[in-house]
């Protein structure tokens, strides 16, 4: 063979494995991005929508968010639903499921305020809370498992006004079919989080409950037992400036935790 010969088939054969070289590489590096899935209670729908989307522009991972009732989804996942991070309304649907070994890791994240409110329109005339037992001849109220409801009830027990509404009351299957109540007219008044007051220019807030009268508002947020490797991430984003903006903006309040200020489940 020719020297120009032997040239060309050594020329090609470096051609060849250079390109092999440089396309492994390639191939492995490509990264599928990760995907999670969040469930989260009803009254956060809004912003763990939003935070879900900044985490995503910054990691390049997707969060599958579905938000519902905290003891709905508290029971799915004892029912083998699968879910990497879940953020509850109360601490006693979390306790529920460390209770059951779970949770990897948990910590608790933000807080909230009960208020009263009326539909725009005010068909009932009210102009205050303690107008409310005269006026409303519908009021809604949360799911009694449900922690809104819980709250709610805690509040008017205090308060002694839980036995003048009975034969009244609606229950919503979650806070936002509580609010939805409310802003179509459909009741007089309810109770729903001050979040979801500030969600709807269809209702009035008329005045936040005594925070003295039911317990303290915690959401806890959690890694579950077997979540993607991309839960741990989630999870200490939801911790970060980015995401305590997003919750402020919908006057949520941010807990002082920090990332690396975690409780283990035990």
């Amino acid at each position: 063979m020719s020297g120009v010969g032997r040239w060309a088939m050594g020329g090609a054969s470096c051609l060849i494995m250079g390109l092999l070289c440089s396309c492994g590489p390639v191939i492995d590096s490509a990264r599928q991005p990760r995907r999670i899935t969040v469930l989260a209670a009803a009254s956060l729908t809004d912003a763990i929508e939003q935070v879900a989307d900044a985490w995503s522009r910054q990691s390049g991972n997707v969060a599958r968010i579905s938000v519902g009732p905290s003891n709905a989804l508290s029971q799915q996942i004892l029912a083998g639903a699968p879910a990497d991070v879940y953020l509850s309304a109360n601490e006693r649907w979390a306790d529920v499921l460390v209770e059951q070994g779970r949770v990897e890791k948990q910590v608790p994240l933000l807080s909230n305020r009960l208020v009263w409110i009326i539909p725009h329109e005010n068909h009932a005339g009210i102009a205050s809370p303690d107008e409310i037992t005269t006026k409303a001849t519908r009021v809604a109220l949360a799911g009694e498992n449900v922690p809104a409801g819980i709250y709610a009830d805690q509040a008017l027990r205090t308060a002694g006004l839980l036995d003048q509404f009975e034969g009244r009351i609606v229950r919503g299957n979650d806070v936002r079919t509580t609010l939805a109540y409310v802003a179509r007219g459909e009741v007089d008044a309810g109770i729903v989080y001050a979040t979801d007051a500030a969600a709807t220019d269809q209702v009035v807030t008329l005045a936040e409950l005594d925070p003295e009268s039911y317990d303290a508002i915690r959401y806890p947020a959690m890694v579950l037992k077997g979540a993607d490797e991309g839960a741990e991430a989630f999870f200490d984003f939801l911790q970060s400036p980015t995401a305590s903006e997003i919750f402020q903006r919908h006057h949520f309040v941010v807990l002082t935790a920090q990332v690396g200020e975690i409780d283990d489940a035990r």
